[in-house]
């Protein structure tokens, strides 16, 4: 039960710092006027590149609390 708890944890932890990292690129990007999208399309694949490495850093921050405080 505690491996599972700490794997959970590892994943919120994952998920703020993902979320982090690209709240603040986006931020440096937008003050130096870089757009990465020019229609909607282009904004729904940023979405989903950021849904998918979102899941990956959830995982890995889940696997390494586990690997480092089980």
């Amino acid at each position: 039960m505690k491996k599972i708890g700490l794997f959970f944890l590892g994943m919120i932890v994952g998920l703020i710092i993902s979320f982090a990292l690209v709240y603040l690129s986006g931020t440096l990007f937008e003050y130096f006027s870089i757009q990465f999208y020019g229609s909607e399309s282009d904004q729904q694949r940023n979405f989903n590149i950021f849904l998918l490495v979102s899941v990956m850093f959830s995982f890995l921050g889940g696997w390494l609390f586990v690997k480092k405080f089980a």
